[in-house]
């Protein structure tokens, strides 16, 4: 009975996670700015070079989104620059990342 009902939760979650993305994916999202130019959005991907991050960036670029040259990283991580490449698309971007910390953020604060 009682794996049963664990059965029952999981395939209610999964049904859920389920009809929740097919919600999002059903969804336009639409962005406007005061020119009509969405040419200079940026969009700022933090916490490469993991694995996690570096996918949200690449999925950026595969959608046709710029990412902002400068992004912060873990504390513990060295400065540098990294390139970041959507294998779909070929498109790609350069990254600077910016160890977290106060001094890292006053870095990016003075570069936006």
């Amino acid at each position: 009975a009682m794996a049963a009902s664990l059965t029952e939760t999981n395939a209610f979650a999964f049904q859920s996670a389920q009809q929740t993305l097919n919600r999002a994916k059903a969804t336009s999202i639409q962005m406007s700015s005061g020119d009509g130019d969405s040419s200079s959005l940026r969009i700022m991907v933090n916490g490469m070079p993991g694995p996690m991050a570096t996918a949200a960036a690449e999925a950026c670029l595969r959608k046709g989104l710029s990412l902002s040259p400068i992004a912060m990283t873990g504390p513990d991580i060295e400065p540098s620059t990294i390139t970041v490449s959507d294998d779909v698309t070929g498109n790609s971007a350069e990254v600077r990342l910016i160890p977290a910390s106060d001094e890292g953020r006053e870095d990016i604060v003075s570069s936006l």
